[in-house]
């Protein structure tokens, strides 16, 4: 397993393989509430769900862990049943713990993540976090290994990631279809 290179500019992390951000530099948590959970329409859909109902969501780049705690406490807020969220996402470079730690402790308004920052261990393959009626599936592994994993139905896809021109194989032909 190799893990993700990042410098910091603009107090932003950077991938230094890829040269992108994780994330806006001007506002990370409000860019992924809008790329994902409003176009998604997650708030709507999961304070619809029946007791015991499942909602599985894959992400393809799980990067910071952002998009996960942000839907974490989206489904805390609206979902007070049984139901039970399963989400998947695949990162082939994790990050470190330390540079982890960094990250989302830049994010003070953010609930949550503490939590996950005490479970983070990731090795190779299919790593399981457990959060009340939410599992995470972290799967370190390039995403166009997807077809190995048989994936249960996905009721919403986070196709994040590097933009496709500083991470062309993930965006392959293979995976896309």
């Amino acid at each position: 397993m190799e893990f993700a290179k990042i410098i910091w500019e603009k107090n932003t992390p950077k991938s230094v393989s890829f040269d992108d951000f994780y994330f806006s530099t001007t506002s990370g948590i409000q860019e992924s509430i809008y790329n994902f959970l409003v176009h998604n329409d997650l708030q709507q859909r999961f304070s619809q769900l029946q007791n015991k109902q499942y909602f599985r969501i894959c992400e393809t780049g799980f990067g910071s862990g952002l998009n996960f705690i942000l839907t974490k406490n989206l489904w805390h807020k609206y979902v007070s049943n049984d139901s039970q969220l399963e989400f998947i996402s695949f990162e082939k470079f994790p990050i470190t713990i330390n540079d982890l730690r960094k990250i989302l402790n830049s994010f003070a308004e953010l609930d949550g993540y503490q939590s996950f920052v005490e479970k983070y261990n990731p090795i190779d393959g299919l790593n399981i976090y457990k959060f009340d009626n939410i599992t995470l599936k972290l799967i370190i592994d390039d995403v166009n290994n997807i077809n190995h994993y048989n994936l249960p139905v996905i009721d919403a896809w986070f196709l994040d990631g590097f933009s496709p021109t500083k991470n062309s194989l993930m965006w392959s032909d293979g995976f896309v279809s």
